[in-house]
């Protein structure tokens, strides 16, 4: 595979949401919202920081992983010493997180592990004699069935049709056989795909959803140092009880994020709002949101109740994994049970964790460095072709198909479309005019100035229609615009946002990764352009 890398910083290309990209380019506004400027000179303080994390909760967080790879089938000494690693005072975690999607859902699932990967490997040049290990947490207590249960492989959409509700990582996988197939059948039967499949066909036979994404990420990011971890665990949450308690019985955490939230609002539409309470009640199939009733609590159904608090703060104490953190609350969890130092998100993430800081305050939590993950377009020889033959640049293919259309309209033009001459001709004629109105008197020059706009401005319009009118005619420079930007942007959105990092694999091997991986910039915010020829 031979192939090009081009980056451009995401907030130059205009696919990133106002408040993200405000943040990014160090708008003093946000200085109260955050720890650290997102830098890589900002680790040397963070690192200091986080070297109070506990040798006690190292030690259940190696425990718990180790078991979970154990219970996966999982035997690989190089991530047993990854995991081992973690017990040590010098060892930091850089983490993602995303959910349970099939197949890891779109490919921006893999542009995030990969951004911390890349970021851990340059931390380590940087202090070499501390340790930084890539982590991706799986949401698997997510009960939004809906956005997980189908994947995009090469253009056709793979439906998972599983009736299972509850927390995602917990549903049995034992309804997969039939997506699977189909996924098998658009593989095709290279090596590569031989292999893919393989590894597909032995996450998927896995006992439930948690176990086969585990599977999938270690079998594509293991080799590069990558740990997976599934928080629905007791032993994890039992750390997290005293917050839990404080969040649901004193609602800290609501209070405390009114006032990022009033800080944001007045300046932009924020993505979160913190409910009084922030965590459901999780059962086998269920995952209800809990929430005050009287002096006692109750879940959303009805189905459980608390008389009043102490009910509640024994169950917390003794059942501490029936309790669920909301979106508000699970960046807090991680911060809890990690010795953690930075966050990769993608840029509605980012908003809304600018909206935390005063939480983790609140419950005493480092915040991490937070960080925007690296974006990508794969960009095959078919479509650099395309690009070559039209002039274009990488950076064009973040502008607008009708301005790109648009141009290549005026370049094939028999004569300028534009009317750049004509315009010329017709500001002489209206400069010649306005001196001879001016020669009359002050009041027949304002009039004529105000007829020579007008004129301008109805060429300017005539010269758009010309350009209109050209673009519904196809030429062979439009077929080739429409060509690319249609595969470049399925049905009107990024690759990123649809398609699994999967068709990328089985179009162009595996070796993709390897490449994605050596163009990352190990501090995010950035939009690689991979191009294959």
């Amino acid at each position: 595979m031979k192939a090009r890398c081009f980056s451009i910083t995401v907030t130059e290309t205009g696919k990133i949401q106002k408040m993200a990209s405000d943040y990014l380019k160090g708008d003093p506004f946000f200085d109260p919202l955050f720890a650290v400027r997102p830098t890589l000179e900002s680790f040397a303080q963070l690192i200091e920081q986080r070297k109070s994390f506990s040798s006690s909760s190292r030690e259940v967080l190696a425990s718990v992983l180790r078991e979970q790879y154990d219970q996966c089938g999982i035997q690989d000494e190089n991530t047993f010493q990854l995991i081992d690693s973690l017990r040590s005072a010098d060892t930091f975690t850089v983490t993602t997180g995303q959910q349970t999607g099939i197949l890891l859902g779109p490919m921006y699932t893999a542009l995030k592990i990969l951004s911390a990967i890349s970021l851990s490997r340059k931390l380590k040049e940087l202090h070499p004699t501390k340790n930084f290990v890539p982590v991706f947490w799986m949401a698997t207590e997510d009960h939004d069935i809906a956005e997980i249960n189908h994947a995009w492989v090469k253009g056709q959409k793979l439906d998972w049709k599983t009736e299972q509700t509850g927390a995602a990582g917990r549903l049995s996988t034992s309804d997969t056989q039939d997506w699977i197939k189909e996924f098998a059948q658009l593989a095709g039967g290279s090596e590569d795909a031989k292999a893919i499949i393989q590894l597909v066909n032995n996450a998927y036979s896995r006992t439930n959803l948690s176990e086969a994404t585990r599977i999938l990420a270690h079998g594509l990011f293991g080799k590069y140092g990558l740990l997976v971890i599934d928080a629905d665990d007791r032993r994890l949450k039992q750390q997290f009880a005293p917050i839990i308690a404080k969040d649901i019985l004193d609602q800290v955490s609501f209070h405390a994020s009114q006032q990022a939230i009033e800080t944001l609002e007045s300046r932009y539409s924020v993505q979160v709002n913190g409910r009084e309470i922030n965590f459901f009640y999780l059962s086998d199939g269920s995952r209800e949101r809990i929430v005050a009733l009287g002096e006692g609590f109750t879940t959303h159904n009805g189905s459980v109740n608390w008389s009043n608090s102490a009910e509640l703060s024994k169950e917390i104490s003794d059942y501490p994994d029936r309790f669920s953190p909301n979106v508000m609350m699970r960046p807090v969890y991680q911060e809890t049970i990690l010795p953690n130092l930075a966050y990769f998100g993608g840029a509605a993430e980012v908003a809304y964790w600018l909206e935390l800081k005063p939480v983790f305050d609140a419950h005493q939590v480092p915040y991490p460095a937070l960080l925007l993950r690296n974006s990508a377009m794969v960009v095959d020889a078919v479509n650099v072709h395309r690009m070559e033959n039209g002039g274009l640049l990488p950076k064009d293919l973040f502008d607008s198909q009708v301005k790109i259309e648009q141009r290549a309209v005026i370049q094939d033009a028999q004569g300028d479309l534009t009317l750049k001459d004509q315009k010329e001709k017709l500001q002489q004629w209206l400069d010649e005019l306005t001196t001879r109105a001016a020669s009359i008197s002050s009041s027949m020059q304002s009039s004529t100035e105000a007829f020579g706009v007008r004129l301008l401005h109805q060429t300017d319009r005539l010269a758009a229609k010309f350009i209109r009118e050209a673009r519904k005619h196809e030429s062979e420079s439009l077929t080739r615009i429409r060509a690319l930007f249609a595969d470049l942007y399925p049905d009107g959105k990024l690759q990123e946002r649809k398609e699994t990092i999967f068709t990328y694999m089985l179009l162009h091997g595996s070796e993709i990764l390897d490449e994605l991986l050596e163009c990352q910039s190990p501090i995010g915010n950035e939009f690689i352009v991979l191009m294959i020829d």
